[in-house]
């Protein structure tokens, strides 16, 4: 399918030149290009309108909705959205610096990156995005939570990522996983109560000079405070005293800290499981450098949070 013709006309209304292509299907359309002297991206969907499970068309209508509600800073700005021949689309700023993943790894950040300054902007960052179902008013942000932001429980959680592991750590430790899970529900479907991003990992942190962004709101819901933090964190691993600084300090503004404990626990061990496969088979050079290293550091943090039984 051409998408430059489809979207042809789009471009035209919006005076929106494209200059770089990003990707091209086969869920979606996203280009580069000005729009009124600024950089920025077009993003569509282009999956089959009669397809029932049209993922990218919610995705980019919750993107949409959550850049257009927000009043969060370092976020791309918002232009315009709409629909051409059933095809979703929305125009937002093409922030500017660099992305912060190693090569092209999406789970490795770049050295560079573990530096005061970072560390800082990312716990800020963290703590204003926690606080905007509190902070926001607005009657946009209002439709975005009731009608985007869906909350999701531990049983679907753990189903996604937890199954199907018994191959992968043995028996024994999964028994051990199945039952630290199992007296956890309660817990962690009544803290789903903040805003996260989900995806809050390299090649969605941008960092130009002292500025700093996030892109790639496609996912952003409710979840629980520990979330976004751990995937922060278990990314930290090469650099323990960043990752050190950045678990007491993030740790001491918790409200409750025995709960967040325990949430970050949850997170510890379902997030390890997932990315013990993902290092399984790691295939991209800079992960396959340091494949043993983060397998060891995953199963020994798992194994810690088992023994401890989720005091970390």
């Amino acid at each position: 399918m051409d998408y430059q013709s489809t979207f042809q006309s789009v471009f035209d209304d919006l005076n929106f030149s494209p200059t770089k292509m990003f990707r091209e299907g086969p869920r979606f359309f996203v280009v580069g290009g000005t729009y009124k002297g600024e950089k920025a991206i077009f993003k569509a969907d282009v999956e089959d309108p009669k397809d029932g499970n049209r993922r990218a068309y919610l995705k980019l209508r919750r993107e949409a909705a959550f850049l257009d509600s927000g009043e969060l800073s370092h976020i791309p700005a918002f232009y315009a959205k709409g629909e051409q021949e059933e095809f979703f689309w929305l125009l937002e700023e093409w922030v500017p610096g660099e992305s912060q993943e190693m090569g092209d790894s999406t789970f490795l950040l770049k050295d560079s990156f573990f530096t005061q300054d970072n560390l800082d902007f990312c716990l800020e960052f963290l703590t204003v995005l926690h606080q905007m179902p509190q902070e926001n008013k607005s009657p946009k942000f209002k439709e975005f939570k009731e009608k985007f932001s869906k909350r999701y429980s531990l049983k679907d959680y753990a189903d996604l990522i937890a199954s199907d592991k018994e191959k992968l750590v043995g028996k024994k430790l999964m028994d051990k996983v199945d039952d630290f899970i199992d007296r956890r529900h309660g817990i962690f479907d009544s803290n789903q109560k903040v805003i996260a991003h989900h995806e809050f990992y390299a090649p969605h942190i941008f960092v130009s000079g002292d500025e700093f962004s996030v892109i790639d709101w496609e996912n952003v819901g409710w979840g629980n405070p520990a979330y976004d933090f751990a995937e922060l964190w278990i990314r930290s691993f090469s650099h323990p005293d960043f990752q050190g600084e950045l678990l007491a300090r993030f740790r001491d503004i918790q409200e409750d800290k025995d709960v967040f404990d325990q949430l970050f626990s949850l997170e510890v061990v379902l997030q390890g499981l997932g990315n013990l496969k993902y290092f399984k088979v790691a295939d991209i050079p800079e992960e396959q450098k340091v494949a043993e290293e983060v397998r060891t550091f995953l199963r020994t943090n798992i194994d810690r949070v088992l023994a401890k039984d989720g005091r970390f």
